[in-house]
Parts: C-alpha cells; structure tokens; sequence
C-alpha cells in the first residue's frame, strides 16, 4: 500500500525496508503447505505450485502493465502510477483472508473428525 501511495522517491525507498523480509515467506509457505498433504501428494503439491507461479508469471506483468498504463494516460479518472501496487496489495490481501478462512475450516474439520474416532473407539 504503501508503494502504491507514495508521493516521492524517499518513501518509496522506506517501503522497501518493509518489504525486503518478504523472501522468507515462500519458504515458509511451502514447509507448511507439504506438512499438510501425504507422501503420495507431494509431487502434485509442487506441481500445482509451479504451476501457480508460471500462469502469475506471465498474468501479472501485462495486468499491472495496463493498469499503469491506464492510469498514467490521458483518459484516467486520477493520475496514480501507483494503482499496479495497490491492487497487488488488495489481491495479496484477499488470498491472505481466503487462506485463513480455508485453513482454519480445514483445522476445525480434522479436529472434529478426530474427536468423533476418539468417542466411537471408547463406545
């Protein structure tokens, strides 16, 4: 946001500061994501992942190319270079909330299932 809101080159440079730990996100993420799945869905797990990352690849560059365009052009209702920035931080912050919203429904449901095979093997 805050990339997408800078009026000068000086806050532009201290966003990168905040910015810059983003790295160690992917690794994280992706210990996280295969203590989720089985043995056996490793592979499609690092597939679909790959995959994600090749179609953002090629998406995201000529998506946030026209936005910039748009909204530098003659025709733009405001004149903000910064609109590529701020929708990657609306769509980074939607797939943090679908993420939370998904894994947390998931926990729920093993626990429940774990629950229900502790009572069942006690009855």
């Amino acid at each position: 946001m805050i990339w997408g809101l800078a009026t000068n080159s000086l806050l532009f440079m201290i966003a990168i500061i905040f910015y810059a730990p983003i790295g160690f996100v992917q690794p994280a993420l992706q210990g996280l994501m295969t203590r989720r799945v089985g043995p056996s869905e490793q592979g499609a797990l690092q597939g679909i992942n790959g995959s994600l990352m090749g179609l953002t690849g090629v998406i995201g560059p000529t998506l946030f190319t026209l936005i910039f365009a748009f909204f530098i052009g003659g025709q733009a209702p405001v004149n903000l270079p910064g609109a590529p920035f701020l929708l990657s931080a609306v769509l980074m912050i939607s797939s943090l909330i679908l993420a939370a919203k998904v894994t947390r429904s998931g926990d729920q449901t093993s626990i429940d299932e774990d629950l229900s095979n502790r009572i069942e093997s006690r009855i």
